[in-house]
């Protein structure tokens, strides 16, 4: 089972948490967790692992920065059984994006974010970026047209990954091709010089008009 496996079940946890572990609120009080809703979500872990679905998980809940639950689940590997501890290291991959998410919409409620903002107003590099249209042909070659942008790109368009923002390893179109060759994840970058490497190749697809999983929150955590 591999340690990306377990990573998203924490994260599952995590949402099953707010669902299984209803907050009670006391008259005049603080809302805090049911224990009983807490047992439920142990339980549904331990289940978990005794089906064979998960080899162990980690299951923080924490209210108003203070932890109220905290748990260690199984094993983190297989073949040794080492039990899952405290400083288990995941490797994140695509699970650090709902947690930039997360922090984009935290700034949301705080008034210092919109969803309908362009990202322009916070990387005015992209105030300029194209997107990038194959057009073949009648010789059957393929040319790389560069068309303006219909709307700009939105901070809700990075969070949903509408903004043509894509990946250089999968497709085979010519933006696709350019984002490989562009070598995008070679270097040790701040997340600011990232986001100006990708400005400046061009979108895979307007703005708003597809989904595709690419790195549009690394441009919300600049």
């Amino acid at each position: 089972m591999s340690r990306r496996l377990v990573l998203a079940a924490a994260f599952a946890l995590l949402v099953l948490a707010g669902y299984g572990a209803q907050a009670e609120a006391p008259a005049g009080g603080a809302h805090r967790f049911s224990a009983a809703g807490l047992a439920r979500v142990s339980d549904y872990v331990k289940n978990e692992i005794a089906t064979g679905k998960i080899p162990g998980a980690i299951l923080l809940i924490q209210q108003h920065g203070k932890p109220v639950y905290y748990e260690n689940f199984g094993v983190r590997d297989v073949a040794t059984q080492f039990s899952m501890s405290a400083d288990t290291i995941f490797r994140l991959y695509s699970m650090s994006k709902p947690v930039t998410s997360v922090a984009a919409m935290m700034l949301v409620e705080d008034g210092k974010l919109a969803l309908d903002d362009p990202v322009s107003k916070y990387i005015p590099a992209f105030a300029d970026v194209k997107v990038g249209i194959d057009q073949r042909g009648e010789d059957g070659s393929t040319t790389l047209v560069l068309q303006p942008l219909e709307r700009p790109i939105t901070i809700e368009d990075l969070l949903r990954h509408t903004s043509g923002l894509t990946y250089g390893f999968s497709g085979d179109n010519s933006v696709r091709k350019l984002y490989a060759d562009a070598n995008l994840f070679n270097g040790d970058w701040t997340n600011a010089e990232f986001a100006a490497r990708i400005a400046k190749l061009p979108l895979a697809e307007q703005p708003g008009t597809s989904g595709i999983t690419g790195i549009p929150p690394t441009c919300s955590a600049v």
